[in-house]
Order: C-alpha cells, then structure tokens, then sequence
C-alpha cells in the first residue's frame, strides 16, 4: 500500500480526512490524477467511506477552501460504488453549502454520471424524488436525464407522463428535464415531447412553470425545425404573460441563443418592451441580443431592433439608451444604421426619442461623430420639415456641436431654397458664435470638398463669423462694457468656489477616489515616497518627477454671454412640434 493510501485511512480514523486531501490535491508535487485513483479504490475497496466523509464538508472550515476541496470528489463520483439515496443526500448538502455560488451546481453533471453507470440508481433516485418532493433541490431531472442514457424511451416516455402531473413542482421538473434530453434525433419522441409541453399551458398560470416551458420548447426547436411553428404558438401563449422570470428567460434565449427564427425573435422583442427598469441582468441580456442581430446587418433585423428601442424607450422613462452599451457601440460604429436612427428619432416629434438620439451620440470620448441625413427619407419630407430637422439637430446635439452642425450641413443640397437661408441662420446662431473653434475648423476643413449649394452658404457663414469677432473686438474699447480689475477678480473667485464645490460634490460618490491615495504638493517639481518592507526599517527613498495631463473642453461662449437665452433657444428647438 502506498504512503499516500496510509496517510488518508489514517487521516480518516482521525477525523481530519478533508484537510489532508485538501493538502495532498493542494501540493504541485502530487499528481491529481494519483490522488483520485487512490480515492476510488479505497472507496470501492471498504477502507474510507468518500461519500461520508464529503458529507462532513462545510462552507464556513477554515482549515480547507471548500469549492477546492469539494473539487476533488467531481471525477471521483461517476466511478465509486454507493447506494444512491446516500449519494444524493451527500451531492444535496454540497450544492446547498455551496449556496449562491455560479459553481454549485458543477457536481450535478457528475451526479448524473454516476447514475448512468447503473438503471437501478437513476429508477431508485427518481423514485425517492417523487416521493419526498425538495423544493430547494431537483434530483428529478438529473435522474430523467441519466436514466434517458440508458433507455431513452422508456425515459422519454416516463418524462412525458410525468409533464403532466397534479403537482406543480414535479410537473416543472419534468418539463425542465425533457428540454435536456438527448433525443438521438429519433422525431417520434420529439413530437410526442413538443405535444406533452402545449398541454402543460393549457392550465392556470405558474410563473415557473412557463418559464421553463419557455426554454424547454426552444430546446426541443433546435432538435427539429420543422417543429418552429408549434414551438412560435408555444411562446404567443407563454410571453402574453408579462412576468419577470418569464421575461428573464425571454431575454436569455434572446442573448445567447444562435439563429433563432425570425418569428420567435418577434415575439421575444414584443415581450421584452415591457421589461421593468430595476432588472438590470434582463436588459444586460437583451443588450447581448440586440447586438447580434445588428450584427448580422440585415434590413429586417436592423428595423426590428429599432422598433424595439422606441418601443422600450418611449415606454419607460427611466431607461435609457446608454444602458444598451454594447447595442450603443454597434450603431455607432455602423453609419448607416446611426443615420437611419437619429433622421427617424428626430423626425418623430417625440421628445424621450430626441433624447435617446442625444444620447447615442453623446457617448463620444474621442473624435467628435459626424452624422448625415439619411437620404431615404428626404423625398417624403414636407416643405419646412428641412428646418424643423435642423432645428431639432441643434438642440438635441447642441453640446457635440460637430456632429450637429455636420447633420445641418447635409440638409442643404435636398432642402427648398427658401429654407436654406433659415438653415445656415441655425449654424451661424447659436452654433458657431457658441463654439467658435470647433465649428469654424469644421466649416473650413468642409469647404474644400462641399457641393455647388453647400459651398457658398458655408463661405457667407465664416464671412460673417468674422464680422461679428470684429465688431466685438472694437466693442471692447469700449471702457463701459470693461469690469474692472476688482470685479473680475471678484467673479474669478467666485468661479473657482463653484469648481471647487462641484469638484467635492462629485468626488463623494467617485468609485476612484477611493482606490487612490490623494497627495496635496505644495511645492517643488517631485514627489518624494519612502518604501519599507517591515515598519523597522527607514525606508527607501524614491524620487519621482511630476509629469503634467490636460484636459481640454470647450465651453458654449453663449452659456457666458446669455445663459437663458441659449437654454431657452436650445429647448424651442428640442420641443417644438413634439406630441409627446
């Protein structure tokens, strides 16, 4: 017998088995392989009982980490001998330990393997389950599942029957279970499975048992397509039910399932607008949805997906388009879908859309966006509906002034001659005499390249930018429109209470200002640290040169000049014409 082999039965007449094995699997030198094989035969052998001594393992011993520990019984398990009742006790009490953990439920699959090595323990598993029901744990589809890989029919058929139980949690499970079975692709046993599901519905509403019908039917849809009619009837029925479990498992088959029909998709994205604003993982799986359907850059998908946008939007008030953060990058990165959705949201007269088009473009931490026009909804347009988009791009974009002015531009060529003028007036005022660098280097960079009807506006815009800079510049010498030196300081100091004060306010709820050491330099060009590896030594001194960072934002000048005036401008144009 090996030193390891004595050390174990030793350790276990001790009553320290888990913390040896938990040393043995811990040390590199050991080969783990090694340790399960010694596990198995001493098991199977009659010298330590693994199942009871793993029964003993808790989640709060510090002597041992417990998922580690746990881990070692994992390839153990499918190759011992023990009576089943007592192994699914011992398997029950692990996951229960194991609590809300993601990896409680790694020993089910092992579970199942070591009941598929033998009928008698899946029939006797599954019996015990029926009979003492666990709300907390379901043995019942693991059993199903392992019983299936021995007699598929006989199994299939026992799931079926049982899907249609007077209990609710057995009927649940059961229909949990015919979802996971492997079918062999034998077509008979799924249409049998699909036809047992729809009669599951045909009773009152259980939150949990059509929350799993909804993934079990999907299930079955992917081992038969001709089944997607039936299985679209399925969902019509289940997602009329606007339940957050049901919604969650709605969002989940959205955001991880592959190649889903088009029809399904419908129906999930029609249920999925009415998703609460508090469930955060259900509209974190929904993201995940809408941006594999954008991806596949398909018409009817791209359209889909913005319906569902409006729709969610202008339900909800308290969710907002930047909470779809992978769908946000995927519009931005793709032109065409970004045009198409800021034309349509700032056609719509709806003032929650205008936001959520602000919004999208507003999630700029680098290079300004430039938008365009999408051109296929020019020709439908209405005479002054050229103007009302301008307008509507300048309040809504009023603070990426760029990306504003670029939409305007692209106005110019299909818009009637009459509107032109009215249109470059919205450029010039309050754009460009509001953000004199930005815009002005954006008109200039254009000219070079713009049509015979852009050129000329943008050339009489920057002419008359220029004016109005020299009347202000002779203005200044003007001594009455000059504060004084005390007054200035007066309103500087008064400013810098008021950064001050921001600054504080939002460093109170800054995630970073907690990770960081915060240092007050007072003066010199280096900071100076001492480093000790133990508090009695002095220390190692470290010079380090202070490098400089900037950061530069251009403010509105009319946000100065004429604060309610720019505000109110800014809001007759996001406004008007809005229904809602």
């Amino acid at each position: 017998m090996s030193n390891i082999k004595k050390q174990l039965i030793a350790s276990s007449k001790a009553g320290n088995f888990l913390v040896k094995i938990f040393t043995f699997y811990s040390q590199e030198k050991n080969d783990q392989k090694d340790l399960e094989k010694h596990l198995i035969d001493l098991h199977n052998t009659g010298k330590i009982n693994i199942i009871k001594e793993f029964h003993k393992l808790k989640n709060i011993d510090e002597a041992y980490n417990f998922f580690k520990t746990r881990e070692i019984l994992e390839p153990v398990l499918p190759k011992i001998s023990a009576p089943a009742n007592t192994v699914m006790e011992c398997v029950k009490h692990l996951i229960s330990e194991a609590g809300n953990d993601m990896a409680a439920d790694t020993l089910i699959a092992p579970f199942i393997e070591f009941m598929a090595a033998d009928e008698k323990r899946a029939d006797e598993v599954l019996n015990i389950s029926l009979e003492e029901i666990d709300e907390k744990f379901d043995s019942i589809t693991p059993a199903i599942l392992a019983g299936a890989k021995l007699n598929l029919k006989v199994y299939a058929s026992k799931t079926i029957e049982l899907s249609q139980h007077s209990n609710i949690q057995i009927q649940t499970r059961a229909i949990h279970a015919i979802g996971r079975i492997d079918y062999n692709k034998d077509n008979d046993l799924i249409v049998n499975a699909i036809t047992a599901i729809e009669s599951s519905i045909s009773n009152n509403f259980n939150e949990l048992l059509f929350a799993t019908v909804l993934r079990s039917s999907y299930s079955l849809c992917n081992h038969n397509s001709v089944l997607d009619k039936r299985v679209a009837k399925i969902f019509k029925t289940v997602l009329k039910n606007h339940n957050d479990h049901i919604l969650h498992i709605a969002s989940s088959i959205l955001g991880f399932e592959n190649n889903i029909p088009n029809p399904i998709v419908k129906l999930l994205l029609g249920a999925l607008t009415h998703t609460k604003p508090q469930n955060k993982g259900t509209l974190l799986h929904i993201d995940c949805g809408l941006k594999k359907l954008l991806e596949k850059n398909q018409a009817k998908e791209i359209d889909n997906v913005i319906i569902f946008l409006e729709k969610i939007l202008l339900k909800e008030s308290n969710i907002s388009i930047t909470q779809f953060i992978s769908v946000q990058q995927e519009i931005i990165c793709n032109a065409k879908i970004l045009n198409k959705i800021v034309t349509k949201w700032l056609l719509s007269k709806k003032s929650r859309l205008g936001k959520a088009a602000s919004d999208l473009v507003s999630n700029i931490s680098q290079q300004p966006l430039h938008l365009s026009v999408d051109r296929k909804k020019l020709p439908k347009l209405d005479n002054d509906t050229y103007l009302f988009l301008a307008k509507k791009a300048c309040g809504w974009f009023f603070f990426q002034p760029v990306s504003a002015v670029s939409f305007i531009l692209s106005l110019l060529d299909k818009a009637p001659e009459n509107e032109r003028q009215k249109i470059a007036e919205i450029v010039f005022n309050p754009l460009l005499i509001s953000y004199p660098g930005s815009v002005k280097e954006y008109l200039e960079s254009m000219l070079p390249n713009a049509s015979k009807i852009q050129a000329p506006i943008i050339s009489t815009v920057i002419k008359r930018f220029e004016n109005y800079h020299n009347e202000l510049e002779k203005a200044q010498k003007t001594r009455e429109l000059i504060p004084s030196v005390a007054h200035r300081e007066i309103y500087h100091r008064y400013r810098t209470r008021m950064m001050e004060q921001s600054m504080q306010e939002a460093e109170k709820d800054s995630l970073f200002s907690h990770l960081v050491t915060k240092k007050l330099i007072l003066y010199g060009n280096k900071a100076i640290n001492y480093f000790k590896l133990n508090p009695e030594e002095i220390g190692n001194r470290q010079e380090m040169e202070l490098q400089s960072h900037s950061l530069s934002v251009e403010v509105p000048t009319m946000e100065y000049l004429n604060s309610n005036g720019s505000e109110y401008i800014r809001l007759n144009f996001q406004l008007e014409g809005c229904t809602s």
